[in-house]
């Protein structure tokens, strides 16, 4: 009888004790998770990356590992706040300094463009921006060095996170 005490009831009570607790710690970020959008899961793992690094920091562990862990978190934690605010066009000097419209097409423009296509739209617009020749080129090398720039940062963080096992330690 003692051993399933310990072995079940114990658990339960701690289990749920947990539980409960996780629902109030994780609700902001549950409540938002959707399944089609992977910011969602990178949003939890941000707020587990910053629970564990003030664990580490503030915990008993030897200053050489300690001071390599939180190096490596911290910089997850910057890589994963990059991808959820989504800021490397903005990093790489992406210009969006001009405006922009949408002018709906004539008839006969549709129809030209349905008979050249093949299709049956109704309703086409144009794109009319105020955008200068000098922003475009710097503009598709800012899109261009984002795309990048996004490539090379998921690539550390899956990289550090390879040695993520022994944080855990």
């Amino acid at each position: 009888m003692k051993i399933l005490y310990k072995w079940y009831w114990q658990d339960i009570y701690y289990n749920t004790r947990r539980g409960i607790q996780n629902l109030f710690k994780y609700f902001k970020i549950v409540w938002s998770l959707v399944p089609w959008d992977i910011s969602s899961v990178y949003k939890l793992m941000k707020f587990q990356l910053e629970i564990l690094n003030d664990s580490i920091k503030n915990g008993y562990e030897m200053k050489l590992s300690r001071d390599e862990k939180v190096r490596d978190i911290n910089r997850c934690i910057e890589i994963l706040n990059n991808i959820i605010e989504d800021n490397f066009y903005e990093r790489c000097g992406f210009d969006d300094n001009f405006n922009f419209n949408f002018k709906s097409l004539k008839k006969q423009q549709i129809n030209e463009i349905n008979n050249l296509k093949g299709e049956c739209n109704t309703k086409l617009f144009e794109l009319n921006t105020t955008e200068t020749k000098e922003q475009k080129q710097k503009n598709a090398k800012a899109i261009k060095d984002a795309n990048e720039l996004y490539k090379n940062e998921i690539t550390e963080l899956f990289d550090i996170m390879k040695k993520s096992g022994s944080w855990w330690d």
